[in-house]
């Protein structure tokens, strides 16, 4: 039987090379960008958390590898995504060629805000979210 990975590097070392590179480059940024992100596993694929809220995952497939967990940033910078395959809820980008760090630092940005901005909401008195 096949044990599920329980850690980002579990999971990373169960790829193949070029996806285990590419990923760990993704992996990089995100720590860069997002020093205080909690890293761990969700869905069967690495992912972190930022204030307590799902900021974005990293997986791969078998010929390509995705960012999941943000449709709402997908939608908001679909110019600056025209390269990639995407879909409501997944940027597929190839194996070997990690999105630029400009590009994920844009991306983590927007989810950042977002998130700050839901937490906000939550905050408010009922009253005032109307």
């Amino acid at each position: 039987m096949n044990k599920k990975p329980a850690t980002v590097d579990e999971y990373l070392a169960t790829l193949p090379d070029a996806s285990r590179s590419t990923l760990d480059k993704v992996r990089g940024m995100i720590k860069s960008a997002v020093p205080g992100a909690a890293e761990g596993m969700a869905y069967g694929m690495p992912g972190y958390k930022y204030d307590g809220r799902p900021l974005i995952y990293f997986a791969a497939a078998k010929n390509h590898l995705g960012l999941y967990g943000i449709p709402t940033v997908i939608e908001a910078h679909k110019a600056e995504l025209a390269q990639y395959d995407l879909s409501k809820g997944v940027i597929r980008f190839p194996i070997g060629k990690a999105p630029s760090q400009k590009l994920m630092k844009a991306l983590l940005k927007a989810r950042i805000a977002e998130i700050e901005a839901q937490n906000a909401a939550k905050k408010r008195p009922a009253k005032a979210r109307k």
